[in-house]
């Protein structure tokens, strides 16, 4: 069985694909496009930044996406920047009843 994090890095970059991610204009210096995922009972948040070939960025423990502040300016020049806030975590992901 995969990993958590390898089954939410395969959904996302499916996501992307389907969605077109790599069509978005002014790359580093636009605004974030900020999504939800709605997988079974979870709500996941995500942030899409600038355009190119997709990179994830996974955060860790918990924390959130927000670690990655720094990488995604310089990233979000070249790549498609998928962020997402994982379950359980500092973030704006919900689990409805928990």
């Amino acid at each position: 069985m995969k990993k958590a994090s390898e089954l939410t890095a395969m959904m996302l970059a499916a996501a992307c694909t389907s969605l077109g991610c790599s069509n978005t204009p002014d790359a580093a210096s636009a605004k974030p496009e900020v999504a939800y995922a709605e997988i079974n009972d979870l709500r996941m948040y995500y942030e899409l930044h600038g355009a190119g070939e997709p990179v994830i960025l996974l955060h860790g423990g918990s924390t959130s996406g927000a670690v990655w502040s720094q990488q995604i300016p310089v990233l979000a020049e070249k790549y498609r920047v998928i962020v997402p806030d994982l379950r359980r975590t500092a973030g704006r992901t919900t689990t409805p009843g928990r």
